[in-house]
């Protein structure tokens, strides 16, 4: 970047340091709209995206005092030890607040459970200011204090409960001044300068590459969807270039590269893993069988005197022969003994929880034509549904 974009050495780092950075509230979105969040993918994603925020926060405590006029060996040394020493103590009270909180929480409810909210909200406000101020004058960054703090109540359920509740409306009125204020600080010229437009697109691909990539030395096989999800930059980057620029180590036209590889970065990756993960989300379509055929269940599974291609209305049900559904209900009939009875009713979905000999089977749902279906096995006058 320092040859190609003729950025200075501390430009350099940390416009590297911002696209560094993997946006954490876009991932969540995404994997969270599509039911993902608790899959592999939104696992191993999440977690990435979260380690990445803090080293590139931790990166920027380092330049700014490598680039200051008076650095020396201790001063370089300095905000790495407190980065890390921020880093340990929240991860450590990530396990200990949540069980303080919980000891504390009856007395001071017990007086009145508004009170005991409004004196929790506050404390997370101070906590994190206490948290934010302790590893800026440590030597790290008030950035990284104030994620940790976060971090470490992010175990407590009551509490993203009250700072969504009570926060989230400020904070769709404070988003867009954050936004205006980094707009604010770059000409419009310089954004949209032929040459800083050009470096941004550039330095875009770059970025993207480099994130993209990062899927494939996964083993899992959803490598796309985990390499496009890594793409997507957002506000640690922004906010990482704004502070870069406020004390002096970036100029305008490093700023405004970056920030174009930032945007298109973020527009690439949320699209892309949007429309990746989308289709990794998507059910199985019943019905697209190789033959396209539709056989009834047979009558040795259905195996309670009544007509099997007919419910207990008397109207008729067809059944797809695809994937999971047909494989559960042969095991299902291999594993009931000649005087237990399968009966399909009308319902929502199939369930086979347990068998005779307690062996367990997945949960499948699969939509049988128009007709939903449950599995109700009776095995020895109990009943399992």
């Amino acid at each position: 970047m320092k040859y190609a974009f003729h950025f200075t050495y501390a430009e350099a780092v940390s416009s590297a340091a911002s696209l560094a950075s993997t946006s954490v509230a876009i991932t969540l979105a995404v994997m969270g709209q599509h039911n993902q969040l608790a899959s592999p993918v939104g696992s191993l994603v999440v977690t990435v995206a979260m380690f990445d925020d803090i080293i590139c926060l931790v990166i920027l405590a380092i330049v700014a005092q490598i680039f200051s006029d008076t650095a020396d060996g201790w001063k370089i040394a300095r905000p790495i030890i407190s980065s890390v020493g921020a880093i340990i103590v929240g991860v450590g009270l990530a396990f200990v607040m949540p069980a303080v909180i919980h000891k504390v929480r009856p007395f001071v409810a017990a007086r009145s459970e508004r009170f005991w909210r409004e004196l929790f909200f506050d404390f997370m406000l101070v906590y994190g200011g206490v948290f934010s101020f302790l590893a800026e004058y440590a030597g790290s960054t008030r950035l990284l204090g104030a994620f940790m703090a976060g971090m470490s109540l992010a175990n407590v359920s009551e509490a993203s409960q009250l700072w969504e509740k009570r926060v989230y409306g400020i904070q769709r009125w404070l988003i867009p001044i954050f936004f205006a204020s980094i707009g604010f600080i770059i000409p419009i010229r310089g954004l949209f300068t032929p040459t800083n437009f050009g470096y941004g697109v550039a330095y875009s691909a770059v970025a993207t590459f480099a994130k993209f990539i990062a899927g494939f030395v996964t083993s899992m096989d959803d490598k796309v969807a985990i390499g496009l999800a890594m793409v997507a930059r957002g506000e640690v980057g922004l906010v990482i270039v704004k502070q870069a620029f406020d004390i002096g180590i970036m100029n305008v036209n490093a700023m405004s590269v970056t920030c174009w590889a930032l945007i298109l970065c973020t527009i690439i990756g949320a699209v892309g893993s949007n429309y990746t993960i989308r289709r990794l989300g998507r059910p199985e379509v019943v019905g697209e069988s190789n033959d396209n055929s539709e056989k009834p269940i047979s009558e040795d599974v259905v195996d309670d005197g009544s007509d099997p291609d007919k419910d207990s209305f008397g109207n008729s049900i067809t059944c797809v022969e695809s994937s999971e559904m047909f494989k559960a209900f042969k095991q299902l009939n291999d594993n009931v003994k000649s005087n237990e009875t399968i009966e399909i009713i009308e319902d929502t979905v199939i369930e086979i929880e347990e068998t005779k000999e307690s062996q367990e089977a997945e949960i499948i749902s699969e939509k049988i034509t128009d007709i939903d279906c449950r599995v109700h096995v009776e095995v020895n006058d109990e009943s399992i549904t």
